[in-house]
């Protein structure tokens, strides 16, 4: 009797595991096309169209493990909201999406990748220099920078919001990742608490302006480096959501995208499952769990 093997079993599909924010506006179209709506996910999307097509700025935490599509999220998110290519994808895929893309909003949306700055480099001018370089590309030149040393800065950002609005945009969104890796690598707690302020009157600008801001984070924003509980409180008012991206949004990533079972393999996984229960009492994942993210083990 020939053994099983696994490749008998399933597939694998030519995946690449790293995403990089950027993509969303470099390969949009591979982006979207392998973006898989898990239910957390969808829900998600759900509450971001709804307060964009209510004209309701909102900032939220996007939070989850290293490699759990933070990344692909908000690179989806961007190509959708700049109708790139392949962007009616999501549309067709998700009711609300297709309701705010049907609305004829426009939106500004400005991809942030946090990974790509030095730690000493201020949040504001990085936000600022992004938002100037996003009108660029819809041939609309201001000059935003020069504002930081001679304004304050909730003037700086109104004058921000200002000229995007100015631009023919309904609202704009700033789509920041890796956040709290960025916040952690801060040299020294003045230069980290001044980013903290940025973060919150960011966050306070969004109750009466039309902005949106989704920051990524591997974890808790508290847990980033020593924050000013003051700040840190206000932060947490100002971005109320949390978008969490879990263990079950990952099991269904498996499942969908990264993972195949060829026709025929559910008898025999069944079959492998009695054998881990029998074989070791301490086996405790449920079928439907081992069926799911089979090869990979569900703890893992």
């Amino acid at each position: 009797m020939s053994m099983v093997k696994i490749g008998d079993l399933v597939e694998i599909p030519p995946v690449r595991t790293v995403i990089q924010l950027e993509e969303g506006r470099l390969k949009s179209a591979e982006i979207t096309m392998s973006f898989i709506f898990t239910n957390e996910v969808a829900s998600h999307c759900t509450v971001i169209a709804a307060a964009l097509l209510n004209n309701r700025g909102q900032g939220y935490f996007l939070q989850g493990d290293f490699g759990s599509g933070k990344s692909h999220f908000l690179a989806a998110i961007y190509a959708w909201l700049a109708a790139e290519k392949g962007g009616n994808i999501l549309s067709e895929g998700h009711g609300g999406l297709k309701r705010l893309s049907e609305s004829n909003a426009r939106y500004l949306p400005v991809d942030i990748s946090l990974i790509k700055y030095r730690a000493a480099v201020p949040l504001e001018q990085i936000i600022i220099e992004s938002v100037e370089k996003a009108l660029v590309l819809h041939d609309k030149k201001v000059d935003l920078a020069s504002l930081i040393s001679s304004k304050e800065r909730h003037e700086t950002f109104a004058r921000m919001i200002s000229s995007v609005r100015s631009a023919g945009f309904d609202g704009l969104v700033l789509l920041i990742d890796e956040l709290s890796e960025f916040f952690r690598s801060k040299p020294s707690t003045q230069v980290l608490n001044e980013d903290a302020r940025t973060l919150q009157l960011l966050g306070e600008m969004t109750s009466g302006e039309p902005l949106w801001i989704i920051c990524a984070v591997q974890e808790s924003i508290e847990r980033t480096g020593d924050i000013s509980q003051a700040i840190f409180r206000k932060i947490k008012d100002r971005f109320p959501i949390k978008l969490t991206l879990s263990t079950v949004h990952i099991r269904s990533l498996i499942s969908g995208r990264l993972v195949r079972r060829k026709q025929g393999a559910d008898e025999e996984i069944y079959r492998i499952y009695e054998l881990y229960r029998r074989q070791f009492p301490t086996f405790s994942a449920s079928l439907d769990d081992f069926r799911t993210t089979y090869p990979v083990h569900p703890t893992t």
